[in-house]
């Protein structure tokens, strides 16, 4: 007998992973949580907070608020990126 070795497919059967990572996997930055959506751009959630709505509203004035998803939908390719730096800012 010689020895097994065992080969795991991470990305088998969970969909497309892009740049190491599947883009519907949400990254969270302290209480922020950002989503990446691809074209359609990114959901962002965080608790409900006076300071951090504004400084969110006044980065993303096209954000809208997905009360489905409960989460802000920030429209764009480039919003995943804007919204994670955004995330490290604040």
């Amino acid at each position: 007998m010689g020895n097994v070795v065992y080969i795991y497919d991470i990305g088998c059967g969970d969909g497309p992973v892009q740049n190491g990572r599947r883009p519907d996997m949400p990254d969270t930055i302290g209480n922020i949580i950002v989503t990446d959506l691809g074209v359609d751009g990114a959901q962002v959630r965080f608790p409900k907070d006076a300071a951090l709505n504004a400084s969110f509203r006044e980065r993303f004035p096209k954000a809208r608020w997905a009360p489905v998803a409960v989460a802000w939908a920030i429209p764009g390719k480039l919003a995943y990126k804007r919204a994670l730096q955004w995330a490290h800012e604040v």
